[in-house]
């Protein structure tokens, strides 16, 4: 679990005993309003530290490293392009090397 997680689990938890304090004692209302005000602006900045990044509870030492991720290949491109078959705009079938649809006249792309 990270931090960012522990931390979001948290905050719910403060929200849920925020809301049921009010009920229960609603002369602290205008108290917990500000506090959970307050939490939401330093929690904007605090949910951007490194250090939420990091697991809440450190992995031992005989942990496998990750294996790296496989990287496809890129596509092979067609240095003339790949004309389409039909207009991009309103699906009309068209010639392939058609400039222009006949119909709503919008240029063919060609990818």
């Amino acid at each position: 679990m990270l931090v960012r997680t522990f931390v979001t689990i948290l905050y719910l938890v403060a929200v849920g005993i925020a809301i049921v304090l009010q009920f229960f004692v609603p002369g602290l209302a205008v108290v917990l309003l500000y506090a959970l005000l307050g939490w939401f602006i330093i929690s904007i900045f605090v949910y951007r530290l490194p250090v939420m990044g990091r697991p809440v509870f450190g992995r031992g030492t005989s942990a496998a490293p990750a294996a790296p991720a496989a990287v496809p290949s890129p596509l092979q491109s067609n240095p003339e392009g790949t004309p389409l078959t039909f207009c991009a705009f309103c699906a009309t079938p068209v010639e392939p090397g058609t400039p222009v649809c006949p119909v709503c006249q919008h240029p063919i792309p060609v990818f």
